[in-house]
């Protein structure tokens, strides 16, 4: 059963789009809504078939990229 996505925290995994990032995000957003960080402009417009995961580019050394990535979570 999936808790209530309206007071659900929000997770955010940093370096989603590789091999470990992506089975966590899909494992996580059974339960969770799920932000997904990547370096990748095209991975973070490509939608998600995934409604529960939303993806953001970001690049975790800038600090001002980094702030605005983790909004909401």
């Amino acid at each position: 059963m999936l808790p209530d996505t309206e007071h659900a925290p929000r997770i955010t995994i940093a370096g989603a789009s590789g091999f470990i990032g992506t089975a966590l995000c899909r494992e996580l957003a059974r339960d969770y809504p799920v932000t997904a960080l990547t370096r990748s402009q095209a991975r973070a417009q490509t939608p998600d078939p995934d409604t529960r995961i939303t993806w953001r580019h970001c690049d975790l050394y800038n600090l001002a990229e980094l702030t605005h990535a983790l909004k909401g979570c």
